[in-house]
């Protein structure tokens, strides 16, 4: 291990094993290995491989931020063009295919909250407004195959749900609908 990267061998063990704690690796024999999480960062072609457009899109603009922060406590005002920020910046589709990763959680935990862990729900109707990637809705049309889900967004973000929910296999229960959460009309 220390010799691939030229290290102190008691500092990367401790570095490694502080990475075990977080479940960011795993150990097994003093052998370590990345998790399935790790996996989704660090693999390229995954979600949110930390190499990709996406990543390093978001990162830039949040970077750009924090590096002015000062600057923003001192004036009151943004340190970032917001004009590059409305309903057709890809920054919205880099940041919601970043995030995906990190709705899985969540998404597991409003399954439990709702009553999907060990029960067959039957044709649960979803309304997810400013649905991000769509992932929560998703992963509940995933537990319930009748299930009816209407994923609102901007369109360019609803590119990424489309995605999304290919990739989950329920593209055929999805509605997309496009427009801003302010303005939508719903009936």
């Amino acid at each position: 291990v220390t010799g691939a990267i030229s290290g102190n061998e008691r500092i990367v063990r401790m570095l490694l094993n502080a990475l075990c704690g977080f479940g960011l690796l795993a150990k097994q024999d003093e052998r370590y290995a990345v998790t399935d999480f790790s996996r989704l960062f660090l693999v390229d072609g995954a979600q949110a491989y930390a190499s990709s457009a996406n990543y390093r899109e978001v990162f830039d603009v949040q970077w750009q931020a924090f590096a002015n922060i000062q600057q923003l406590v001192k004036t009151g005002k943004p340190v970032i063009d917001t004009h590059n920020f409305g309903a057709e910046s890809s920054y919205w589709e880099a940041l919601v295919r970043y995030l995906i990763p990190f709705a899985m959680a969540p998404a597991q935990m409003a399954a439990r909250v709702l009553g999907y862990e060990g029960k067959a729900r039957k044709g649960a109707k979803i309304l997810d407004m400013a649905c991000g990637s769509g992932y929560l809705g998703y992963y509940l049309a995933q537990l319930d195959p009748e299930a009816k889900v209407v994923s609102n967004d901007w369109e360019n973000v609803l590119k990424v749900c489309r995605d999304v929910a290919e990739r989950m296999g329920v593209t055929r229960q999805v509605e997309f609908l496009p427009g801003d959460i302010l303005s939508i009309d719903l009936d």
